[in-house]
């Protein structure tokens, strides 16, 4: 399964979740397109997506996935929760989220994209900062813990225990 993905940030206040992703669907005509968007407060940069990309790509190859579509094995890998509603709640947007993580197939038109969902590109959004440690749930213990240069593996870590808790 050899797929290429853009990973963006963005900005752009999302009033209603559900009318934001039936507009999204509405963009992808090709159901075949991989489309996935991700709370940004609590992604911790490009390599926490592209890890859990590559596990749930992986998951899909062993047959041990979870979910029926890869965009949302993605997301169950990013939140390093193995329950769908638990990693929706943990990671998905949420009705009033400002700072959006785009997952999107390569051959997507994303100027386009951004534009129909009114969102303006800003890949600061996907920085890592110690506050998106406690959003994503790492406590303070855990990161008194580690080395300065280790802290972030603490997230990454999660997503690859994944495999373990499944």
């Amino acid at each position: 399964m050899e797929k290429k993905f853009n990973i963006i940030g963005c900005r752009g206040k999302i009033d209603s979740v559900e009318e934001f992703i039936k507009k999204a669907r509405d963009f992808v005509s090709n159901n075949d397109l991989l489309l996935q968007f991700l709370d940004a407060d609590k992604i911790i940069g490009k390599e926490h997506i592209l890890l859990a990309i590559e596990h749930a790509i992986r998951a899909f190859e062993r047959k041990d996935n979870i979910s029926e579509t890869l965009a949302m094995e993605i997301l169950i890998y990013a939140a390093g929760e193995p329950q769908i509603n638990n990693a929706l709640a943990a990671i998905g947007l949420k009705d009033g989220c400002e700072k959006v993580a785009v997952i999107a197939d390569s051959s997507m038109d994303i100027g386009s994209l951004l534009a129909h969902l009114n969102l303006s590109r800003d890949d600061e959004v996907l920085t890592f900062n110690k506050s998106k440690l406690r959003e994503f749930g790492i406590t303070d213990t855990e990161i008194s813990t580690v080395d300065e240069s280790k802290i972030k593996d603490l997230v990454l870590e999660r997503v690859a225990m994944v495999d373990v808790k499944k």
